[in-house]
């Protein structure tokens, strides 16, 4: 992009400047700077000339900067939507500097690391010295250049070695995610008790028959019944299981890639796409429905528990029926591999 040069001694910079520092109380601010650049041009002011600026504020807008909780530690929230970074009126009367902001999206290998990538433990760290420090700027973002070319090729050659094992490990889950039924043989068993397809809004779009582009050649009235009609005659197990949309988005499990959740993303994945959100989405199959996966494990433990057998529908209905909402039912030959490492 092209950045633009204010002439700041004619009479638009002059009133434009005024009219920023009336809106805005503190002295800089990537937003001022922006409306300034908007008063000036609404002045018919002349710019000197124009400088080329990769980095400007393209990137920064697109990173969507937002605060963080000090009490929760996650992206602060107000009424529901994300609060942008940047401190209240009322804040910056009293003089109150607390919190920090964060990207909440990684545009380029430049951006600085979201909430998510710093992780919880990390984000509570550095909440505490800003309590202490409100001033001092923590580091976190771009890497820094070291001086002797003898570190740089040390350090380049143990990046590389990252990325090699991170992309290997990436390999080893592809292939460890091993669902055995099919998206359409879940809705055929009977799942999500019709509910699943709802049309819904996120981030202000309404979506809606997302469920066509699949072809599974099911009634709606099995697919997008709204959750106050959840069914539970539907379900293979008659029971109800899972929470609502809300509750997903409040958790943070859903992401533009896939904003019905988790069983669109392995529509998704099993029609042939790939994407960033693969790593997390298999590794949430794995807690749940994998080999050592929690609810895999528990329903093993209960059928022994209960002498039963593997097949029996009556121990833990539940759990069954939460696993086929993950793409997985329990076999004999699962259940006597299980049965066995516990010897």
């Amino acid at each position: 992009m092209t950045k633009q040069v204010m002439n700041k001694e004619s009479q638009a910079y002059i009133k434009a400047k005024k009219n920023a520092d009336t809106k805005f109380k503190e002295k800089t601010s990537a937003y001022k700077s922006m409306y300034i650049v908007k008063q000036y041009k609404k002045y018919k002011g002349k710019f000197l000339s124009n400088k080329k600026n990769k980095k400007g504020l393209t990137r920064w807008l697109n990173e969507k900067w937002i605060r963080v909780d000090p009490k929760t530690s996650k992206p602060m929230k107000k009424n529901g939507k994300l609060v942008d970074c940047g401190r209240s009126k009322t804040e910056v009367n009293k003089k109150i500097k607390k919190g920090m902001c964060r990207p909440y999206k990684k545009i380029t290998k430049d951006t600085p690391k979201t909430v998510k990538e710093l992780g919880k433990k990390e984000v509570k760290r550095r909440l505490a010295l800003k309590m202490k420090k409100p001033d001092k700027k923590l580091s976190g973002g771009k890497k820094k250049k070291m001086k002797i070319n003898k570190k740089i090729n040390n350090n380049k050659n143990m990046a590389t070695k990252k990325n090699s094992k991170k992309s290997n490990n990436t390999e080893d889950l592809h292939k460890l995610f091993k669902p055995n039924l099919t998206p359409k043989k879940v809705f055929q068993e009977g799942a999500f008790g019709g509910t699943y397809w709802r049309p819904i809004t996120y981030k202000g779009q309404k979506y809606k028959d997302q469920h066509k582009i699949y072809k599974f050649g099911l009634d709606d009235s099995v697919l997008t019944l709204p959750w106050n009609k959840y069914n539970t005659k539907l379900n293979k197990y008659r029971v109800k299981v899972g929470t609502t949309f809300e509750d997903w988005l409040e958790k943070d499990w859903i992401t533009d890639y896939d904003p019905y959740g988790w069983f669109q993303w392995y529509c998704n994945y099993k029609t042939g796409r790939r994407c960033e959100d693969d790593e997390r989405q298999i590794k949430r199959w794995m807690g749940i429905a994998g080999p050592k996966g929690r609810f895999r494990k528990w329903l093993v433990t209960l059928i022994l528990k209960k002498k039963g057998k593997w097949d029996d529908k009556k121990i833990s209905p539940k759990i069954r029926q939460t696993l086929l909402h993950w793409g997985y039912e329990l076999t004999k030959e699962d259940f006597d591999v299980e049965v066995k490492s516990r010897e």
